[in-house]
C-alpha cells in the first residue's frame, strides 16, 4: 500500500472477504459509494469471476484488477461476458513471448488434449531447474544441490532462470493482461531486461 500511495494513488476503501465468499453485494455496495477508479482484488479466478459479474450487474464503472491468479480459462468460463475489461498482473511473459513457449504449448496440447493454463510453463521450468541442479550436484541432498541451484543458469521454456543471493529470480518480468472478446490478451510487459 505504501508504494501505491507513494506513486500518487489514493486508497479509498479496504474491504475483506474470505475464501468462501461468493456474494459480493454488500462489499460492492460500499465500494460503489466510494466511486473508485479501480477495484483491486487479491484473490483467485474462481472468486474473481463472480466478483467481476457482480461489478457489472451493479453498474460500477471501475475496472477490476487482480494479480497472480486471475488469468485462466476458469475465470473466462465463470465470468462470461462480464469479464470483459478485467485486468490482471501475472509473473513472467505471455506463453507466445516465452523463448520456448510455442513449442511447449504445442507439446502440451498434443499430450493432454487441452489448452495450457498460464502457470504450466513455470511449473515445468521449476521442476527442470531443480532436476538440473540435482544432476549437476550428483545428489538429492539439499546441502549439496542448493548451492548449485543458487549458482545455476538454466535455459528454460520461460527464459533463462538464474537466482540472486536471496533466491529470487534475476531479471523477472511481469505481464499485464486484459480480457478482450472473452480472451486474456497481453497488454504490456515490465521488467525482464
Amino acid at each position: 500500500m505504501k508504494s501505491i500511495e507513494a506513486g500518487g494513488a489514493k486508497v479509498v476503501s479496504r474491504e475483506y472477504v474470505d475464501d468462501k465468499t461468493i456474494d459480493f453485494s454488500a462489499v460492492l455496495t460500499n465500494i460503489r459509494s466510494q466511486n473508485p477508479d479501480l477495484i483491486f482484488f487479491g484473490g483467485v479466478d474462481s472468486q474473481a469471476a463472480p466478483l467481476a459479474r457482480r461489478i457489472k450487474q451493479l453498474g460500477i464503472k471501475a475496472p477490476l484488477m487482480g494479480a497472480g491468479g486471475f488469468v485462466s480459462q476458469t475465470f473466462l468460463q465463470l465470468a462470461q461476458n462480464e469479464g470483459e475489461g478485467v485486468i490482471a498482473l501475472e509473473p513472467g511473459l505471455a506463453v507466445a513471448q516465452m523463448p520456448g513457449g510455442k513449442a511447449f504449448e504445442a507439446a502440451y496440447k498434443a499430450r493432454f488434449k487441452t489448452n495450457i493454463e498460464l502457470h504450466a510453463p513455470f511449473a515445468y521450468d521449476g521442476v527442470g531447474v531443480l532436476v538440473a541442479a540435482i544432476e549437476k550436484a550428483d545428489s538429492v541432498d539439499p546441502q549439496k544441490y542448493l548451492p548449485v541451484l543458487r549458482a545455476i543458469s538454466y535455459p528454460g521454456v520461460t527464459g533463462t532462470l538464474a537466482f540472486d543471493a536471496e533466491g529470487n529470480l534475476k531479471k523477472p518480468s511481469f505481464t499485464v493482461y486484459q480480457v478482450k472478446a472473452n480472451q486474456w490478451q497481453p497488454v504490456s510487459v515490465a521488467g525482464g531486461k
